[in-house]
């Protein structure tokens, strides 16, 4: 009974979701169903024999990122990271003592992309929204700074064109602002219309000073000149159905003083049990978006992802396992 009522206040105090509640009332009669696994990467893919690590540029490039339990959360981070191995010299990723197979899969990643070095953090224990990320951001660029010329902040979640990636190992110039995100909704074939700009610092010289913003979408570096360029980067954390409703239940937990996100994990369960993956049914966990059909091409590295209901990073470490270049 008490959840009930407790259900209710948030009904009452959430107002845009409550005109969208309709839809989800055939999930009282729905089944439960077994909701799809995404396979742990293989040791055969860790116990492959690695190439040589390639020498280093004259201006060493180090990609920097941090994760935690990508695997649940559906970031592409096999894609995210593997589709820098043409272009970096050296790959950190710190990871936040993660315990649902991302670990393994970056143990893999490492048996096939020479470049990447994995480290292993405390997730830090911080109650601020996203001050936990911005905290291993920080420790990751510190550790990432002896030895490189250009240090290259990346999230787990996001993807590079190739272009991108070239204007990366080119600049020689400061730091470089890029223009903002191109926001994936609920599918990998919609983004976002109405989403708030963001001014991404991510490259980054290795002497300026540093300091993560929010959840790591940026960094302050004081004096140091920053050029902005007009590229915005595909942001891919919110496209796989399961891994989506999972990330509702999760911040549910996370935020529990928030009708809304009380709301949406009680739902997100709901939907999980009975298999409901139906794209006006994500819409309506969350209406205060906008998506529209995305108009732009897929980077190769994450095209064999397109129309996944769970994220896999096995897909994607077969690929590179089987000579993929991203």
């Amino acid at each position: 009974m008490r959840s009930l009522v407790a259900l209710l206040r948030s009904l009452r105090a959430e107002r845009k979701l409550l005109p969208r509640l309709w839809p989800f009332a055939r999930l009282l009669v729905r089944r439960r169903g077994t909701v799809p696994q995404p396979a742990v990467a293989s040791a055969t893919f860790a116990a492959s024999a690695a190439p040589a690590r390639p020498p280093a540029g004259e201006h060493p490039l180090t990609v920097v990122s941090v994760i935690r339990n990508g695997v649940l959360n559906g970031y592409p981070f096999v894609e995210a990271y593997g589709g820098w191995g043409r272009w970096a010299d050296r790959i950190l990723v710190v990871d936040g003592e993660s315990t649902d197979g991302t670990r393994e899969a970056l143990a893999a990643l490492a048996g096939l992309v020479p470049q990447l070095d994995v480290a292993s953090r405390p997730w830090p224990a911080q109650s601020v929204r996203g001050s936990a990320i911005a905290e291993l951001s920080d420790t990751a660029v510190t550790l990432a700074r002896d030895g490189s010329a250009r240090l290259m902040y990346v999230q787990a979640d996001e993807i590079y064109a190739e272009t991108q990636r070239e204007l990366v190992r080119g600049w020689r110039d400061g730091a470089l602002r890029f223009a903002g995100y191109v926001n994936f909704w609920n599918s990998m074939e919609r983004v976002l219309a109405n989403e708030p700009e963001f001014e991404l610092v991510r490259l980054l010289p290795p002497d300026a000073p540093a300091a993560s913003i929010g959840d790591g979408y940026s960094f302050d570096v004081g004096e140091t000149p920053v050029t902005a360029v007009p590229e915005r980067v595909l942001h891919y954390g919110w496209c796989f159905p399961v891994n989506i409703l999972r990330k509702h239940v999760s911040h549910a937990k996370l935020y529990p003083e928030s009708p809304a996100y009380r709301l949406r994990g009680f739902l997100a369960r709901r939907m999980l049990a009975t298999r409901s993956f139906d794209p006006d049914l994500l819409d309506a966990l969350a209406p205060q978006y906008r998506p529209v059909p995305f108009e732009g091409e897929h980077p190769a590295c994450v095209r064999h992802l397109l129309g996944l209901t769970v994220y896999d990073p096995g897909v994607g470490l077969e690929l590179l396992a089987a000579g993929a270049r991203w």
